[in-house]
């Protein structure tokens, strides 16, 4: 069966995510020692975890779990700037509205928890809470970098196949990535769950991107880290899948879910796709 297409995951696919947000608040929490004595270790983990604890606990989550949004993408995203051609979700906007006092509330906690002296003789911990916020968000864009070998493999399928990204996620936030990583120049077409209203594991975002390419579903591959997320849906939607094994990305159980090929890294992928 011929390969017309490879269709990619974003984050953690092609670029490093999940690492860099965490390299993000070490900076932070190492900043905030270096000029406010906190304890820095302890300082980050606060900020993790409320991070993860108040998005949980807020009026977003339902929405940012079907879509795909993450805890750590809400400190940095604007969930505002859309694309004009493409009418923006409507739940976006509380989305927008939320984001700054969930990532003040961040901070005050953990500056709270784990501020130590930085507090003595203050009224509160809401200015500094404010500094942390708009520091980390500058320097998670400075953390933003390519998976090793990304855009060599790009630039080996392209012309060959086409290529498509299929990224869960906030419209703005992911064509952000998209550019900073420098990436559009690589992709026929992109769907973002966002823009498109549907998130991965759903067939129709993977059906949608088909559609975009000119491609069938049977001739297009999907490539991902994500178990639950990227094979579950291409086999949802009637797709070969290549999955990226690597570790903290299974997002499903191995034993269940089942690429068609597996491998570690993206420099295995050519020789991947010719046993497929």
């Amino acid at each position: 069966m011929p390969i017309d297409a490879v269709f990619f995951d974003l984050d953690d696919t092609l670029i490093v995510d999940e690492a860099a947000s965490r390299a993000t608040f070490a900076a932070v929490a190492q900043e905030t020692f270096e000029n406010d004595k906190v304890r820095a270790g302890r300082f980050q983990e606060a900020a993790m975890e409320l991070a993860e604890d108040l998005f949980r606990e807020g009026p977003c989550y339902a929405y940012c779990k079907e879509i795909g949004i993450s805890a750590f993408e809400i400190m940095w995203g604007t969930f505002k700037d859309e694309r004009p051609a493409i009418e923006p979700d409507p739940r976006l906007a509380p989305l927008h509205k939320w984001r700054l006092p969930y990532r003040q509330e961040v901070w005050e906690q953990a500056l709270l928890r784990e501020g130590g002296d930085l507090l003595a003789g203050q009224s509160g911990p809401q200015i500094k809470a404010l500094q942390l916020s708009d520091r980390w968000a500058q320097l998670r864009a400075e953390h933003l970098r390519d998976m090793a070998g990304a855009k060599e493999l790009l630039a080996r399928l392209r012309g060959n196949v086409k290529l498509g990204l299929l990224t869960n996620g906030s419209p703005s936030l992911q064509r952000t990535k998209i550019q900073l990583a420098e990436l559009d120049p690589y992709f026929d077409a992109v769907a973002i769950s966002g823009e498109v209203r549907i998130g991965k594991p759903r067939p129709g975002i993977f059906i949608w991107l088909c559609e975009q390419c000119g491609v069938e579903a049977e001739n297009a591959v999907m490539v991902g880290n994500s178990l639950g997320r990227d094979i579950k849906g291409a086999q949802n939607a009637g797709m070969r899948s290549v999955w990226i094994d690597v570790p903290g990305a299974h997002g499903g159980d191995p034993a269940l879910i089942q690429g068609d090929a597996t491998i570690g890294q993206l420099g295995e992928l050519i020789e991947a796709l010719k046993t497929i």
